[in-house]
């Protein structure tokens, strides 16, 4: 199973990661999340000192490209593929965008690879930082960054999978967070900040509350920040000890989506067949389905038995009325067809897909 991870740049994503193998380290250790090669540890091993120094790990620049490949999952069980690119917000809108747009020349190799594996993800994330919405001094990336959102929210691959926004930085939206406290749960919450802030010409509005199977969380891979003037404007930098915020919920989540065949040591996704948004459990056609099948084949077989039975009933036993005759057969049919109808569907819940 791969978990992919998406965003522009400056949405947090390597400070997630970093951020994220330090809780497993030491808050879960049921839990595994350990690089692949000696690269991606060192990438992450990096930004966590560049952290621990008082500093964000540089931003990504335009053509520069970083695939990092870890596993995750349960101490002792089959471990799942978490792949996290980190480029800058130009690539990420060519493997994202420019494939649908004509006139434009193909994409490299390398950003076509990516699109694939994001096509391939069984469960996708998207970091979403709401600063690049809101800072209207930069109106072209805050229309590149609505454009992103969009197609992660509407792409017909991604339709089918499990999708979770994660609302970086939320130390720096807290108030506003807290503003909307009153409107239920967490991400009913996030949902409504969101719809008050994102840009309404690209009907962002509709399209949060139309998307129910995408769930939503709010994380701050650092809490504790402190500030500096940058040119006369507070800036936030890391302060230790640092802290987290979230991580526990957004793990607990994607552990939730995962469910391991320990018999056969073989990854499946709990998960449903959902449209954009369409029913997000995508569970209830198949348990009526399933139940009217064996309710069918138990109605038949208990039609036969008490058939039988009353025939046999009134050949031994002549003198007793039909109507008791009728009640013996039906209540005896009944069980012998519940029974078999469950031992047909003990052997077809275990049947290899």
């Amino acid at each position: 199973m791969k978990i992919f991870i998406m965003g522009p740049e400056g949405s947090g994503k390597t400070v997630l990661l970093a951020m994220l193998s330090r809780f497993v380290a030491t808050e879960r250790k049921d839990l595994v999340l350990a690089p692949r090669n000696f690269h991606d540890s060192q990438y992450v091993v990096a930004a966590l000192a560049a952290l621990e120094r008082g500093d964000w790990p540089p931003s990504t620049r335009q053509g520069a490209l970083a695939v990092l490949h870890w596993r995750f999952g349960k101490q002792g069980k089959s471990l799942h593929d978490i792949e996290l690119v980190d480029s800058a917000g130009q690539d990420m809108r060519k493997i994202l965008l420019e494939d649908k747009a004509k006139n434009l020349p193909p994409l490299p190799p390398a950003l076509k690879t990516i699109r694939q594996d994001m096509d391939a993800a069984n469960i996708l994330v998207y970091l979403l930082d709401l600063g690049g919405f809101l800072d209207t001094r930069d109106l072209e990336r805050v229309n590149e960054n609505a454009w992103l959102f969009k197609t992660f929210l509407t792409r017909p691959e991604w339709c089918s999978k499990p999708r979770m926004v994660v609302l970086s930085k939320a130390d720096r939206f807290c108030n506003m967070l807290a503003a909307r406290g009153n409107q239920g749960d967490d991400e009913t919450m996030i949902r409504e900040l969101l719809k008050s802030h994102l840009p309404r010409n690209y009907t962002m509005d509709h399209l949060v509350d139309a998307q129910k199977s995408v769930r939503y969380f709010a994380v701050a891979s650092v809490w504790t920040t402190r500030s500096i003037a940058d040119n006369g404007v507070p800036f936030p930098i890391p302060a230790r000890p640092l802290r987290s915020s979230g991580l526990d919920y957004l793990v607990t989540a994607i552990e939730s989506r995962m469910a391991v065949n320990t018999s056969r040591g073989v990854a499946t996704i709990v998960t449903a067949r959902e449209k954009c948004g369409g029913d997000p459990s995508g569970t209830i056609g198949n348990v009526k389905s399933s139940g009217n099948s064996y309710a069918g084949i138990g109605g038949i077989i208990g039609f036969v038995a008490v058939t039988f039975i009353a025939v046999m009933f009134n050949a031994f036993a002549p003198g007793i009325p039909g109507v008791v005759l009728l009640i013996l057969g039906g209540l005896i049919g009944y069980g012998i067809g519940g029974a078999i109808g469950l031992s047909i569907k003990g052997r077809s819940g275990t049947r290899k897909s």
